[in-house]
Parts: C-alpha cells; structure tokens; sequence
C-alpha cells in the first residue's frame, strides 16, 4: 500500500481499539458507510504489514546481536583453551620432571589444570605467571 493513500486516514493507530464501521455508527448512508469501511479496512491493512514489518526487522536485528555475541563467546574460548593449554604443557614438563609419568598425568590434568588456576586465583605472587587465565 502506497504511502500517500493512506496518509490522512482517520483509522490509523486505531483499528484495534475502534470497531469497523457498520450501520449503527454511519447511519443511513450506504456510501458513507461503504468508504468509512474501506477506510478502516485501509488502515487495519496498513498496520497488519507494518507489524510484520517491524518484526522482520528486529529479527533481523536480534539475529545480527546473536552473531555477534556467539562470535565474541567463541573467541572467548578459544583464548581460555589457549590458555588452559599452556598451563597445561608447563605443568606436564613439571609433573614429569617430578617422577610422575604421562600417562599419569593425562588421568589427572583436568584437576592439575584447575587446581593451578584456582591457586593462580588465591595467591597474587603465582598470579602474574597465570594472567589472564579466568
């Protein structure tokens, strides 16, 4: 629907709160009655498409935030895994230097991997080597 032919209609923004004219409210008149009714029914159009309009819109809106933040997340973990993973290669070269074995040590790195995080967390002096981890 053209911009300019709904331009002055005086149903517009208010065909969900006034009923569609009928006889009771037009009397007599059956041309009066037919172009207030095609005005309303003009009008109901024009915001039935502005509505969907408007919800395309901000679907499309939301779905661009929606990238964005997944992209960010994704980033995220990608610099934590990064970082969990030298953790990790410098607490292997430890524990193996301490006696353990690899196969140990691939048991136990989740919990050696958090338990230095944590410690990293607690203790400001081993902080600094662990930066950025959490």
């Amino acid at each position: 629907m053209d911009i300019e032919a709904i331009k002055g209609n005086e149903f517009l923004g208010l065909t969900g709160r006034l009923p569609r004219p009928s006889r009771e409210t037009h009397g007599g008149k059956p041309e009066l009655l037919a172009a207030a009714q095609k005005r309303w029914d003009d009008a109901k159009t024009w915001a039935e498409q502005n509505d969907k309009l408007r919800a395309a819109r901000l679907a499309k809106v939301d779905a661009t935030e929606r990238a964005g933040r997944d992209r960010a997340a994704a980033a995220d973990d990608a610099r934590a895994g990064a970082k969990q993973a030298a953790i990790a290669a410098e607490l292997r070269a430890r524990f193996l230097a301490a006696g353990g074995t690899a196969a140990q040590f691939e048991r136990e790195k989740d919990e050696l991997v958090l338990a230095a995080i944590k410690r990293a967390a607690l203790d400001g002096g081993d902080a600094a080597r662990y930066a950025g981890i959490m």
